[in-house]
C-alpha cells in the first residue's frame, strides 16, 4: 500500500464531511487532491471505484522489470454508434495481471459484465 494512500482518503474524506456539513450549493463540484506523483493516484481511485485489485508502477524509475514479465488481461468496453461504426467512445478500460486471481480469469469477465454491457 503507498504511503501516502491513508493521507489521500482522510483528506477526500474530510472535503466530503465539509461539505456535508456546509452548503453544498455553493461548494464546487470538484475536489482538488493534493499535488504528488501520478500513480499515486491510481490506489485511492480503486479504493473509491470498489476494485478488487490496483497496481501502479513506482514513482521512480526502477531497475526492474514491472510485474516482472506477467501478461496482462486487458479489458475494454467501447460504445459504438448504431447509425456509424466510425463513431466509437471507450467506456471502460482495465487491466490485471494474468492468472491473479479466478474471478478475474477473462471469462469470468466476461460472463459477470454481460449483464451491464450486453
Amino acid at each position: 500500500m503507498p504511503s501516502n494512500l491513508r493521507q489521500i482518503l482522510e483528506y477526500i474524506t474530510s472535503e466530503l464531511d465539509a461539505r456535508i456539513l456546509g452548503d453544498l450549493c455553493n461548494c464546487q463540484p470538484v475536489i482538488q487532491l493534493p499535488e504528488s506523483h501520478p500513480s499515486a493516484m491510481i490506489p485511492p481511485a480503486a479504493v473509491l471505484l470498489e476494485y478488487p485489485v490496483a497496481y501502479a508502477p513506482p514513482p521512480e524509475p526502477a531497475s526492474f522489470t514491472f510485474l516482472g514479465g506477467i501478461g496482462l488481461d486487458v479489458y475494454e468496453v467501447i460504445l459504438i454508434s448504431s447509425s456509424s461504426e466510425s463513431r466509437q467512445h471507450t467506456l471502460l478500460k482495465f487491466s490485471c495481471p494474468h492468472g491473479l486471481d479466478e474471478g478475474l480469469s477473462p471469462e469470468v469477465v466476461k460472463e459477470s459484465s454481460a449483464g451491464y454491457f450486453p
